[in-house]
């Protein structure tokens, strides 16, 4: 009768421990996947940064104006997110349909992901840079270790990258980057 208790109690300890294991390997699985994901909003991340470079934005007038087909804002997108994310990107199929923003998704077909980015000029109002309605990285306090005086920073609009990369398992990852030109 003993040996019965024992084996039973046995059998269960057992089975806890491959559950546990089986869900720290899912686990794992997901956390590799949603680092994946991050390392490919890079790819959309060097996109944009050609676009306002070296691309069709990469004059300080062609920033004044939306520009479509490089999914381009020349003000600040509506965020209901409370971490910052742009309405426009929370819903894959939405922006897909967004006649706002046609340029087309990035994918990888060796992964088989998907990378939509947004670009937005952090300006309340388009046309020309103007400082009481654009954020800039010369605005602002002097204080602290970094004084931006000492930074030598020139005056220009701050533009926002906002990347969205669907992966494997319903992976789902955003990124953003500040850029000042």
């Amino acid at each position: 009768m003993i040996a019965l208790i024992v084996l039973v109690a046995l059998t269960l300890a057992g089975i806890s421990l491959v559950r546990s294991v089986d869900t720290s390997n899912v686990i794992a699985g997901n956390l590799s996947f949603k680092r994946g994901a991050i390392q490919s909003s890079e790819v959309s991340v060097n996109t944009a940064r050609t676009v306002l470079s070296t691309g069709a934005l990469a004059s300080v007038s062609a920033t004044e104006a939306d520009l479509p087909s490089q999914n381009y804002s020349a003000v600040v997108l509506p965020i209901t997110n409370s971490h910052g994310i742009p309405d426009v990107l929370l819903d894959k199929t939405a922006f897909d349909a967004n006649a706002k923003f046609t340029h087309a998704k990035i994918v990888n077909s060796s992964t088989n992901e998907e990378m939509r980015y947004v670009i937005e000029r952090l300006c309340t109002r388009p046309g020309t840079f103007d400082p009481h309605f654009c954020i800039s990285l010369t605005q602002d306090s002097n204080a602290g270790s970094h004084n931006k005086s000492k930074l030598n920073l020139s005056t220009g609009s701050v533009f926002r990258i906002t990347v969205r990369v669907d992966g494997a398992r319903n992976t789902v990852s955003y990124s953003q980057t500040s850029i000042q030109k």
